[in-house]
């Protein structure tokens, strides 16, 4: 199987060799591939891909300077906080020199000031809004140390929650419609993500009363909305994807992915239980995240192709994450039948062709793919999965 993985990855490689794009963005160009590259150059110890990384990265600075790039904003996906993110890893690594790092001093004035002024407008996405940037806090605090724009940022977002009887729950501006204030679950965009951010934040701030209490008031309105599951019916997931905000289930679909479904919420259960001792949130986790494990088909899991958003490898990346936390090898098995899964998907002549045209997306392209295909040959967890919030 490893001979197979290492085929692909040349194949793969030499597809994302073939070509460049515009895109500056972390989760969908060459921020991504800087970690990409770099990646390959701890894997293998060959200079040439530091190099590589190294000079993307003075390219997209470039661009900036040049006032020629695409990235927009202050978002974790293709923004300021991506960027800033990049640059405080690769300084950990090493590939960079603290001097080099000192652009994320002026990014963090920006990114706070943005970060305030959004969670105010309830911009609270975790990809494109307030609790991605809020993600990069905690990051940065944990290696730092520095933990004012933390702690000020935390208070602020959970002043904002919507308090109910059944619990707590955040509102996201960017998915309100029509008047309606739909109450999403997922890592991507929704309380799944959020909570999870909040928890890594917990022991780097504080207000650890106020961030407690809104972890676990918001773990209680997550299982308040839990589901029956029904295989015979095709009713498979466990959690649904949205609901109104007075508990009526909005949108329900199978979906097993990195972005949207189960595994989210047994991520944060995970999380949140060892960190509050809560063995009954651990014990869900168990039965949702262990019955996961069996859903392999397509109409159980929607997974139609092996990129990391909502495909095969992001599973796999997943399932990594849930053996790190538990190890129990049934997540060790899905990791590896995942990304088989993944493998086989890439000679697939339809997707083959997908691959060519979005080669450079950690997300949907590539990038993502190599990285997971990559990781499943080594016995740690990748220093890149953390900003994905695995």
């Amino acid at each position: 199987m490893d001979l197979l993985i290492k085929d692909r990855l040349a194949a793969l490689q030499r597809i994302i060799d073939a070509g460049t794009t515009r895109d500056d963005s972390l989760f969908g160009g060459n921020l991504g591939l800087v970690l990409y590259w770099w990646e390959w150059y701890r894997y293998t110890g060959n200079n040439k891909y530091a190099k590589k990384a190294s000079l993307l990265l003075a390219l997209v600075i470039q661009r900036l300077d040049d006032d020629t790039s695409n990235l927009k904003g202050t978002s974790l996906s293709r923004g300021g906080a991506g960027l800033a993110l990049v640059l405080l890893l690769l300084e950990k690594e090493g590939m960079i020199s603290s001097s080099d790092g000192q652009a994320i001093n002026a990014l963090n004035e920006l990114l706070f000031e943005e970060a305030t002024l959004q969670l105010d407008q309830d911009c609270t996405d975790c990809l494109h809004g307030a609790f991605g940037i809020i993600h990069y806090f905690t990051i940065y605090t944990r290696l730092t140390g520095y933990n004012d724009y933390l702690n000020k940022l935390v208070a602020q977002a959970c002043s904002r929650v919507v308090k109910q009887p059944d619990g707590y729950w955040f509102r996201n501006a960017m998915l309100s419609q029509k008047g309606q204030e739909p109450v999403n679950f997922s890592l991507s965009h929704g309380q799944s993500g959020m909570l999870l951010v909040l928890t890594a934040a917990l022991a780097l701030t504080k207000h650890t009363d106020i961030t407690g209490e809104v972890i676990r008031r918001g773990i209680q309105y997550i299982l308040k909305h839990r589901l029956q599951v029904d295989d015979q019916r095709g009713e498979y997931s466990c959690f649904p994807f949205s609901a109104s905000d007075d508990g009526a289930i909005l949108e329900n679909r199978p979906r097993l992915g990195w972005c949207y479904g189960d595994l989210n919420v047994v991520l944060l259960l995970y999380r949140a239980g060892k960190l509050f001792n809560e063995p009954e949130w651990i014990r869900i986790a168990d039965i949702i995240g262990l019955y996961s494990t069996m859903r392999k088909e397509e109409a159980a899991t929607q997974v139609k192709d092996p990129f990391f958003c909502h495909g095969a490898s992001g599973l796999a990346q997943f399932y990594q994450t849930l053996y790190v936390e538990t190890g129990d090898e049934k997540y060790k098995e899905a990791q590896a039948y995942w990304i088989g899964e993944a493998t086989d998907m890439l000679n697939d002549p339809v997707i083959g062709a997908a691959l060519h045209q979005n080669a450079h997306s950690l997300l949907d392209g590539v990038a993502g793919v190599s990285l997971v295909l990559l990781a499943g040959l080594q016995d740690r967890k990748p220093f890149w999965s953390e900003m994905l919030f695995l």
